[in-house]
């Protein structure tokens, strides 16, 4: 179970990750 959770975190912070950098390039144009 916690490593199901941890599993879950890791691509939630992927996701974010992803969200930042995505905004980071818009931003720059």
């Amino acid at each position: 179970m916690a490593n199901r959770l941890a599993e879950e975190n890791k691509d939630f912070e992927n996701y974010i990750n992803n969200i930042d950098t995505f905004y980071k390039k818009t931003e720059s144009k």
